[in-house]
This record gives C-alpha cells, sequence and structure tokens, in this order.
C-alpha cells in the first residue's frame, strides 16, 4: 500500500507501522494494551515505542505507577521529514564533493517530467553563491513540478537573494509587498516578452523548467553561457518596469 511505503521511507519498518497505527487508534494506552492492539510482543512493543518516541510521534507520562504512550498529532511526520531534509543539507557539501571527483560526463542534462523539475529546482538551492537570477512563468512551473517543494522557505534559510523577472499577471500585491521580507527583488517583464519558462542563472550554470506541457527541464554548466544569460537577464531589467513595495 502507498501508506505503508510512505512510513517505510519515514524509517518506520513494518513492526514500527503496526506499533505506530496502532497508538494513533488508541490515542492513549498502556504498553500491553498496545502490544495487544498491534499483536506484536511487550518487550519488542516498548522498545519500538521509545524509538518513535525518539521521533517526536509519541509521549509518555507515568499514571499510578504505570507507565503510559500517547500519540502525537500526525503533523508531526512533517517535523520528521524536515529533519531528513536538514540532514540531507548538511550532507549533501561532502556527497557532492565525491560526485565531483568522478567528474560530470557532461555540461549539459535533461531530465523529465515532474521529477526533472524538481532536480533542476533542488541544484539552484545548492547554488554556492547568495544571488541567485530568475525570469519566466512560475504558474508554468508549480504546474510542471506537480507539488510544493517550499522553494522560498528553503531559500531563505540559506540567505540566497533572489532577483526576479515575473509576468504581471500572475500576481498579487501580496506577493509584491512581501519581496523584502523574502530576500528578493522583482519587476515586471514588458508585456511583449511573457516568457512562458522558468530561466535560473545561478553560479557557472543555467537551469531551466519548461512548462508541463513540454514536460521537460535542463540545466547547462559553463561559465560563458551563464555570463551571457546573466548579461541578457541584466538588459531585460534594465528596460522592466519595477514593481512597488
Amino acid at each position: 500500500m502507498a501508506l505503508e511505503k510512505f512510513l517505510k521511507n519515514l524509517g518506520l519498518d513494518e513492526k514500527s507501522q503496526q506499533v505506530y497505527v496502532a497508538l494513533l487508534k488508541l490515542g492513549d494506552a498502556s504498553v500491553s494494551r498496545i502490544a495487544r492492539e498491534s499483536r506484536i510482543k511487550r518487550t519488542t512493543c516498548y522498545h519500538i515505542l521509545e524509538q518513535l518516541k525518539d521521533k517526536g510521534l509519541v509521549s509518555s507520562y507515568i499514571e499510578k505507577g504505570v507507565k503510559r504512550f500517547v500519540a502525537e498529532s500526525p503533523n508531526k511526520l512533517k517535523n520528521v521529514l524536515e529533519g531528513q531534509l536538514f540532514a540531507l543539507e548538511k550532507y549533501l557539501p561532502q556527497l557532492r564533493s565525491f560526485y565531483n571527483l568522478a567528474g560530470s560526463p557532461t555540461a549539459i542534462k535533461f531530465f523529465t517530467g515532474e521529477e526533472g523539475a524538481k532536480q533542476v529546482s533542488e541544484d539552484v538551492l545548492n547554488s554556492k553563491k547568495k544571488t541567485i537570477y530568475s525570469m519566466g512563468s512560475i504558474k508554468n512551473v508549480k504546474e510542471a513540478t506537480g507539488v510544493s517543494i517550499r522553494f522560498t522557505k528553503r531559500r531563505l534559510a540559506k540567505k540566497i537573494f533572489e532577483k526576479a523577472l515575473r509576468i504581471r499577471g500572475e500576481f498579487g500585491e501580496d506577493y509584491i509587498k512581501r519581496q523584502r521580507q523574502e530576500l528578493k527583488e522583482i519587476r515586471f517583464l514588458p508585456e511583449n516578452l511573457e516568457i512562458p519558462i522558468l530561466v535560473f542563472v545561478y553560479d557557472n550554470k543555467v537551469g531551466v523548467i519548461c512548462s508541463q506541457k513540454e514536460g521537460f527541464s535542463f540545466i547547462i554548466e559553463s561559465e560563458d553561457f551563464s555570463k551571457t544569460m546573466k548579461m541578457i537577464f541584466q538588459a531585460i531589467w534594465d528596460i522592466s518596469a519595477p514593481s512597488a513595495c
């Protein structure tokens, strides 16, 4: 089942899933009660509950000398995911250094579908320089990625500033008002330049996410090409209308 696979990806094996789901149903129970509900041996059940407690999915308290466990809200699963993401961010530079040692076989990488769009976004978020440049349609890209990748929140956590050229009709006033607090400077593209893709220029790379209809994305790693695209960005920036804060 999809749910079982999802929980397994969070680090919950089959027995842990049984115990966790049993406690979710019970809400608040003793180890013995949880063991019966999950059909797991009491000693094994207790060990699993302590592991779930370490993950923040379960809490415990003592009542009349008996230890009882309480299921935390399933929303806490988000904390587990964020913890895994934090760990990935921590070790990603080391993993990337191994990749760099091997050397990339090509300066151009093509991706397809939603996962491809996400891969380009992830690469942009790993920019070494603290300023990135983007231009084009956010609406089309959101459709291409399928789900939220929390790009802005993660960019802010890394303190990466974004200069953005956007299509005026895609945004409301709130988007403009938030630009300073979101470490962003926005200008609107001229009406005759409604770019349907989203182009990122960062480090010595150019990442492109096409619309859902096109269904592909790519990254070009080239010092000359990225410099050229940055100059094109600046030329369009100079003729684009500043947004009112």
